[in-house]
């Protein structure tokens, strides 16, 4: 299992949740070689902070950590959204 960070400053929410299941997509389309390979899934968790929103990174990591935990325990190729404050999870399947 492989875990990596896609910055993505100045879009949207909508914008940022869009790439992330374009990524999925894609993902999933890939020609894979190996029986293994081809049952690999993208779990994506996402979160945003907003420009009135003074957020450390640490922060905004933990956020998408707890949304990329949460899509798994939904049953994984799946995209979760961390909305609002530090305590409030949104989970937005896809």
């Amino acid at each position: 299992m492989n875990e990596f960070i896609i910055l993505l400053p100045l879009i949207t929410e909508r914008e940022t949740q869009s790439i992330a299941e374009r990524i999925r997509h894609l993902f999933n389309q890939m020609p894979w070689p190996h029986e293994a390979v081809r049952r690999a899934t993208l779990t994506i968790g996402i979160a945003t902070a907003r420009d009135s929103q003074r957020c450390p990174a640490a922060e905004l990591i933990r956020r998408a950590d707890q949304a990329l935990y949460a899509a798994k325990s939904d049953g994984r190729n799946t995209t979760a959204t961390h909305e609002g404050g530090p305590d409030h999870l949104d989970l937005a399947v896809a």
